[in-house]
């Protein structure tokens, strides 16, 4: 048993665990600020067994979630500013639980997946009427592209001889992360920052906060999360703008492919998220 530091950096942690790891494959490590809460947490699974998840507990909340998701569209508040705030809550409360939680491990189980489901779909009924656009003029596109070319920049500047530029994304997985980047940038911008906008009265507001937002889901991942912030405050400010989600989609997943390829995988971690950022 290895108690393990927790000062510095989350990523000088987990470089620290690793070299644990390579040194003592047996080793069980307890975080230090977590030692008693462990060791009594040890103590009740060896008295009591091992169980299998709560698998009970995850579909109650996910029918509770369901349940206040239908009551908030069939009786949304006559305030404006108040719906618009309940609406943001509600679209990021599963991601949030997801990530921020720890709940999300590299694999969605059914109950999670079910639970992301009915959440799209309520976020995908806010768009009635719909505030935004599917397809943006040259300058949309123009302006979209500039973020690409400060992706670029970056990942050349940053460029290590551990890039993965032998290892470029094939055609189904750029498809794949366009609609991935095309659901993110939904939810973000048309979701959020339109209601952001709307609470604040303040278009500058509005795009820092749709930013942070972004930046915040992919805790803890600290370098990743400066890059979505930056790209973030670019993204929700060209949909305020031009109010256009493709050509936002296709920077996002151009920006991003461009950053996993080039960088080393010590600064981005491989894009990892919540838990799985550990693992």
């Amino acid at each position: 048993m290895v108690l393990l530091p927790q000062r510095g950096r989350v990523e000088q942690q987990i470089a620290l665990r690793n070299a644990v790891y390579s040194q003592i494959p047996g080793a069980i490590l307890i975080p230090e600020a977590a030692y008693v809460d462990s060791v009594a947490e040890a103590r009740e699974i060896t008295s009591a067994g091992t169980a299998p998840p709560p698998l009970r507990m995850q579909w109650r909340g996910v029918a509770l979630l369901a349940l206040v998701l239908l009551a908030a569209r069939i009786w949304p508040p006559r305030n404006q500013q108040l719906r618009s705030l309940i609406e943001i809550l509600l679209t990021l409360a599963a991601p949030v639980w997801l990530i921020l939680g720890g709940n999300y491990d590299g694999t969605l189980h059914t109950p999670q997946t079910v639970l992301i489901g009915i959440t799209l779909i309520y976020a995908i009924s806010l768009s009635m009427p719909r505030a935004w656009r599917w397809n943006g003029d040259a300058r949309a596109w123009l302006s979209a592209g500039l973020v690409v070319v400060l992706a670029l920049a970056i990942g050349l500047f940053l460029q290590g001889e551990a890039s993965h530029l032998g290892a470029a994304p094939g055609l189904r997985q750029v498809l794949r992360y366009v609609g991935w980047a095309l659901l993110q940038q939904y939810l973000i911008c048309a979701v959020c920052t339109e209601r952001w906008r709307l609470i604040t009265g303040n278009p500058h507001a509005a795009v820092y906060l749709g930013a942070l937002g972004f930046a915040l889901l992919h805790t803890p991942n600290a370098a990743l999360m400066i890059a979505t912030f930056i790209g973030g405050l670019c993204w929700c400010g060209l949909y305020l703008r031009y109010r256009a989600l493709l050509p936002l989609a296709a920077s996002h997943a151009a920006s991003a492919l461009i950053l996993s390829t080039l960088l080393p995988v010590e600064i981005l971690h491989s894009a990892e998220v919540s838990a799985r950022f550990f693992q």
